[in-house]
C-alpha cells in the first residue's frame, strides 16, 4: 500500500472516532406546545376520578444517546404551574433521569414524581398525600392523555412497567 493510501485511512478512522465520541454530546431539541385531556385517579378508590387539562410548553431537549433530557418551559394542570425547583420562576428547567423521572412541586408546596415519554408524548404524575412518605399503590395519580379512568389505569401500568416491576393498580 502506499503511504497516501494508509494516510488516507488513518485519517477516516481518527474523523470516524471522533464523530462516535461526540455522540454523547449532541443534543436534539424539540419544540413542545400540547394540551392534553388528563385523568386523574386514586389507586385505591375506585370512585375518584376528576378531569384534568395539562399544558406543556417549551423545549425538550434530549442526549443523542437518550440517557439524560431536560424541558425548559412550563408545565400545568389546570392552569396552575408545577416546579421543578423551589425558586418557582415561571420558565422551569425539568432534569429527567434515565427513566423520565423528575420531582416535582405543585399547588401549595405539595410534592410529586413526574414521569414523561420523549418528547413528553405522555405524562405521568404521582402526587404525594404526605410530603414525607410516598406509597405507589396508595396515591392519586394524573395520566395525560386520557379520557377515561380505565384508559388512563391501563396507560399508567404500561408506562411504568419499566419503572416498577409487575406494578398493577387494584
Amino acid at each position: 500500500m502506499s503511504n497516501k493510501l494508509i494516510n488516507l485511512i488513518v485519517l477516516l478512522v481518527i474523523v470516524l472516532l471522533l464523530a462516535l465520541l461526540s455522540l454523547p454530546y449532541i443534543t436534539i431539541k424539540t419544540n413542545i406546545d400540547l394540551t392534553y385531556e388528563a385523568i386523574e385517579f386514586h389507586t385505591k378508590d375506585k370512585d375518584y376520578m376528576v378531569q384534568r387539562e395539562v399544558s406543556v410548553k417549551g423545549i425538550y431537549e434530549r442526549a443523542f444517546f437518550p440517557r439524560r433530557a431536560r424541558f425548559i418551559g412550563t408545565i400545568s394542570i389546570d392552569g396552575n404551574n408545577c416546579f421543578a425547583n423551589r425558586e418557582k420562576s415561571i420558565e422551569e428547567t425539568y432534569r429527567f433521569n434515565k427513566n423520565g423521572m423528575c420531582e416535582i412541586s405543585y399547588a401549595a408546596d405539595k410534592i410529586g414524581t413526574l414521569y414523561v415519554t420523549p418528547n413528553m408524548t405522555s405524562i405521568v404524575i404521582f402526587k404525594r398525600a404526605n410530603n414525607n412518605f410516598f406509597d405507589y399503590n396508595d396515591t392519586v395519580v394524573l395520566f395525560a392523555p386520557a379520557t377515561n379512568r380505565k384508559d388512563a389505569i391501563a396507560a399508567t401500568e404500561k408506562r411504568m412497567k419499566t419503572r416498577l416491576k409487575n406494578y398493577k393498580i387494584k
